[in-house]
């Protein structure tokens, strides 16, 4: 952590990691698991799958006023043995549910992303802020042929670079917040709008699809009373829109998200 000049502080670190397989990825048989975006698609496991091992370098920089807080924070990683799939069972191109996959280990994954906020006091009461994280995941031997199953992996030729299965696309907010001015904000409403962009960073050739963009428009409030009771209401989806997030169930018809949903709950601590 470095400090740069009066408000405004700097990050850079280094780090590796390893993770495991789980019992699931080295185990199961024939199990059907909500994983793919596919849908309906049964797992096999592998129980000689290494572990991942990770090493990433981060770098962030903040600003801290006493109007004005905001961040931003970048990592790259590069991932040995990172742990994904093979598709060994396409679907049925006539409309059929069912394929199969098997997790294996593939030589060098690379990660790389960026989340950024911002918070600016219009007034003592009222607040604009936004949010922004994006994340980008490539697997850079994905010719390498998977250990106990027929090269090559998923029945694809010359592909040695694809983008990794299962990852998010581009996801903002930018809001108004409307907030008890004293120091114990005891109460606030807030007025956001959540866009996310089309991905089409898919991986093809585990029936992954492109899923195009959208934007809801969301409000939410809390109360606190005292120091023990925080209760909180929301609507979500305001404007009743149509869409699905990238992750999604995709069988059949596949599976949208509610329209105009509200909610409320309440948080007892003693």
């Amino acid at each position: 952590e470095v400090f740069l000049t009066e408000g405004w502080t700097g990050e850079i670190g280094f780090g590796f990691g390893q993770r495991p397989p789980t019992l699931t990825e080295l185990y199961v048989e024939s199990s059907f698991i909500g994983s793919l975006q596919r849908g309906m698609t049964f797992l096999n496991g592998d129980a000689q799958l290494r572990p991942e091992q990770l090493k990433q370098i981060d770098l962030g920089l903040r600003a801290d006023y006493d109007r004005t807080k905001a961040g931003v924070n970048w990592f790259y990683a590069w991932i040995d043995d990172y742990i994904t799939y093979d598709l060994t069972e396409p679907a049925d191109p006539e409309g059929g549910l069912i394929n199969g996959a098997a997790f294996v280990n593939t030589d060098m994954a690379v990660l790389t992303g960026i989340e950024a906020y911002g918070r600016h006091d219009l007034t003592t009461g009222l607040a604009a802020f936004s949010t922004l994280s994006y994340l980008q995941g490539t697997d850079r031997t994905r010719g390498t042929p998977a250990r106990g199953w027929p090269a090559p992996r998923s029945g694809v030729d010359d592909l040695d670079n694809e983008p990794l299965a299962a990852i998010p696309p581009l996801d903002t907010r930018v809001g108004i917040l409307i907030h008890d001015p004293t120091p114990d904000e005891s109460w606030g409403w807030e007025t956001s709008v959540r866009m996310v962009a089309r991905q089409q960073r898919i991986a093809e050739s585990l029936d992954e699809i492109e899923t195009p963009g959208f934007a809801t428009i969301d409000m939410r409030g809390y109360r606190r009373f005292g120091d023990h009771l925080l209760t909180t209401v929301g609507v979500e989806n305001l404007t009743d829109r149509y869409y699905r997030e990238h992750l999604d169930y995709r069988s059949g018809l596949g599976v949208y998200r509610p329209g105009v949903s509200f909610y409320f709950g309440a948080e007892l601590t003693y």
